[in-house]
């Protein structure tokens, strides 16, 4: 967040494409773990269409 001089608020918003295991994984553990698993695994903040799966070994059960 960022307040520039002319006093009006900028919000800066971040979206992820996500695999569905770490959708799933998300749901089960919550956004802080997969934000840890994204932190761990250097996760880009470019797009990167070619970008590994980093709940792949997650199975729901």
């Amino acid at each position: 967040m960022c307040l520039p001089e002319e006093g009006k608020l900028v919000s800066f918003y971040i979206v992820i494409p996500a695999y569905r295991e770490e959708i799933e994984y998300k749901l089960k553990y919550g956004m802080d773990e997969l934000s840890r698993r994204f932190r761990e695994n250097r996760l880009k903040l470019v797009l990167d269409v070619e970008r590994p799966n980093f709940c792949a070994d997650f199975k729901e059960g």
